[in-house]
């Protein structure tokens, strides 16, 4: 049986507390724990995914437009990561590209990839809760 559990989020460079990771119109966001959504790793082969507990089906972690990060289905819109040493997590294809957040807009505090190498200092560190 697989457990899903909430994943807390960090800001690496000073590790604060920032949020939970949650969801908005199928977008990864920064929230608090009662809007915060139930995850669990897992692999297909050498790929590793995010995979967010969704019904009827889950979703998986994937690069969407403008950068962000978004929700998709298994048969399409989701990308291979790799959970870095640090916490961070990277696309696996574009290793150099992090996680970072909040963007923040009216409806929500959204998460997104950098540009390859950026130094951008509001890169996320990824913890599932035990």
């Amino acid at each position: 049986m697989t457990t899903y559990k909430k994943m807390k989020c960090y800001n690496l460079m000073t590790g604060d507390f920032v949020g939970y990771l949650g969801t908005h119109d199928n977008y990864l966001t920064l929230t608090d724990a009662d809007g915060a959504a139930t995850f669990v790793w897992s692999s297909e082969g050498a790929d590793l995914y995010l995979e967010k507990e969704t019904t009827p089906n889950d979703r998986y972690l994937g690069l969407a437009e403008r950068d962000y990060a978004g929700w998709g289905l298994k048969g399409g819109w989701r990308n291979p990561v790799i959970f870095n040493s640090d916490g961070s997590i990277s696309l696996k294809d574009e290793p150099r590209r992090k996680l970072y957040g909040p963007i923040s807009k009216i409806s929500a505090n959204y998460i997104a990839f950098t540009e390859a190498g950026d130094s951008n200092q509001n890169i996320l560190k990824f913890e599932l809760q035990s």
